[in-house]
């Protein structure tokens, strides 16, 4: 309190010296001034501010699901970030290009996924595997298949969906969480974790109402009553524990992030 006065006084000093130094004159400190009817209105922009509402489960199974989910998100989306951004950019090379160009390009850009990228997919599970196939279509627009029918040929596209079934991963499938549950988390998780500066933000192809979904799903929400609940709040929260790696980012004991649950109360707040 004391440190606040303190701060208010050298704030108020401070602007009473530029008072005088102006020779009388008002002094605003504003982002920028604007006239109205003959009048100085200051004019301050303020951040935009997202108020997320509280995501409700119906059991503590749907919650540790979404926990698990956190994290493979969060490891996966980089992935699906930079391919919408490279996506564009071939694009726009592409099309400065003749079509030898092209050719040579893409052998360039082939490449380097090979070499750079591959390596890296390769220490995904098959989960965050499929996860990442529905982001890449949330920031590209397009499924993996096509992208490697538009960009490889169609015989390619073809192989690599038959192998990708043996794994049962679909690279044809789609970001779909306007009927997907899973999805429509995937979305929550990744709104939040833009809030809170977990991950960077990047505009997706798909764009949905988050506020229309979250009304959609939370309404086929069955009714709960509080006292006839089974959450067991410790072995749900052990069984989370032992699904995170330690010390990552998103740790529910050392991470940045943390799940608070509160006996009695079904649902979720993310807190830094």
């Amino acid at each position: 309190m004391l440190r606040s006065l303190r701060l208010l006084w050298i704030w108020t000093a401070a602007a009473l010296a530029l008072h005088a130094q102006s020779g009388g004159e008002d002094i605003i400190l504003s982002d920028t001034v604007e006239w109205h009817e003959g009048e100085k209105i200051p004019v301050f922009y303020l951040d935009e501010v997202v108020v997320l509402p509280s995501l409700y489960f119906s059991k503590a199974a749907d919650w540790y699901r979404y926990v698990v989910l956190r994290r493979k998100v969060i490891k996966v989306y980089p992935f699906a970030k930079m391919a919408g951004e490279d996506l564009e950019k071939l694009n726009a090379r592409l099309a400065r290009m003749t079509p030898a160009q092209q050719r040579r390009y893409k052998k360039m850009v082939e490449r380097y996924i090979r070499t750079v990228i591959e390596p890296k997919l390769k220490e995904l599970t098959v989960t965050e595997g499929r996860i990442l196939v529905r982001l890449v279509y949330r920031q590209t627009g397009m499924s993996v298949y096509d992208f490697l029918k538009e960009y490889k040929s169609g015989l390619s596209a073809f192989w690599w969906q038959r192998m990708a079934k043996l794994y049962k991963i679909d690279l044809k499938d789609i970001y779909d969480p306007v009927n997907r549950k899973e999805d429509f988390w995937m979305e929550d998780i990744l709104i939040r974790a833009f809030q809170e500066g977990v991950l960077e933000p990047s505009p997706p192809k798909v764009v949905v109402d988050y506020y229309a979904l979250f009304d959609k799903w939370m309404e086929k929400m069955p009714k709960l009553n509080k006292d006839n609940r089974n959450f067991d709040r410790t072995k749900a929260l052990e069984r989370a524990r032992q699904a995170a790696p330690k010390n990552t980012p998103h740790d529910t004991q050392t991470g940045r992030t943390r799940m608070h649950i509160r006996p009695g109360d079904h649902g979720h707040q993310s807190r830094p």
